[in-house]
């Protein structure tokens, strides 16, 4: 059975009060839905949950919304401002869009030799970058789109600090609204110009998998780590081969839900990682187990 609430939204011009009408209708019609996993029923009604108090009722065009991504970032860097903090923000881009698209950006890094060189990832928009990061207008251009992968889904990039031409970029993003492409990790050494897939950890567009995260060995940068929601990886030679960790599923059946990694204050070989649970990977034994013992 098709969903109807992705195919509402496939249509720019919808309505949001029709799409509501709608896809309740629809709900409610077939009430078994609303409690069976993967119809949509709890998508669609976060959806509805976070825009209904976002779009001008007027006409309660879902065009309308982009009142709401207007009015924000007029608030925030254009007139006066409920926050009560002390720092300076400007916003760096994109300016002048005039619909809700400015997107999600999900990852930004710098190269810690030169500040102008700023890189930004986008949740389905690919990878772009600045070399004047601090002037009073970047710049910016997509260097995946120059290397053929459009509107590639970024979550993370890791940059070589010893060489900053050579990154690790996580492509895929998976979340509640939309699956955004991706083909695993990939490796650039020329500074974004050109990419190579990584052995082990390269998945087909079709398998909706996102990395989520990289790191990479704060003195070894031959080792990182990477987790998908689903498995963690370790490669030892910059990637040139990744293997998959193994690890104990505390809930047989379930995803672990991989959320996030990072090295150990204490130990730079062993790694948390959270997801149903924290898990604690120590260096040689290729195996994840639940930490019980506290953070070390």
């Amino acid at each position: 059975m098709p969903d109807p609430f992705l195919e509402i939204l496939s249509d720019p011009n919808v309505n949001f009060l029709v799409a509501v009408a709608r896809v309740d209708s629809f709900f409610d019609a077939n009430p078994v839905l609303k409690d069976t996993p993967g119809s949509g029923y709890k998508t669609y009604k976060r959806w509805q949950s976070f825009w209904e108090t976002r779009t001008y009722n007027g006409d309660g065009a879902q065009g309308d919304m982009k009142y709401a991504s207007q009015a924000l970032v007029a608030k925030a860097f254009g007139g006066s401002s409920g926050c009560t903090a002390h720092g300076n923000w400007r916003l760096l881009g994109p300016k002048g869009i005039d619909q809700q698209i400015y997107g999600v950006v999900s990852t930004v890094k710098g190269n810690a030799a030169n500040v102008d060189e700023v890189y930004a990832g986008g949740a389905n928009g690919g990878l772009f970058k600045t070399n004047n990061a601090t002037a009073t207008d970047p710049s910016w251009e997509s260097i995946t789109d120059a290397f053929g992968l459009p509107a590639m889904g970024i979550r993370d990039l890791v940059i070589d600090p010893t060489d900053p031409n050579i990154m690790y970029l996580s492509t895929g993003f998976v979340e509640t609204f939309g699956r955004n492409y991706g083909i695993g990790a990939i490796k650039s050494t020329d500074g974004g110009l050109t990419w190579n897939p990584m052995p082990g950890l390269s998945f087909p567009v079709t398998n909706f998998e996102d990395v989520r995260k990289m790191i990479m060995h704060p003195t070894n940068h031959d080792i990182l780590y990477a987790i998908t929601g689903n498995q963690a990886y370790k490669t030892t030679d910059a990637g040139g081969s990744w293997f998959s960790l193994n690890w104990i599923n505390p809930t047989p059946g379930l995803s672990p839900n991989f959320l996030d990694i990072e090295f150990s204050p204490l130990n730079v070989d062993n790694i948390l990682v959270s997801g149903q649970v924290i898990y604690r990977y120590e260096g040689t034994v290729r195996q994840f187990i639940i930490d019980d013992k506290g953070f070390k």
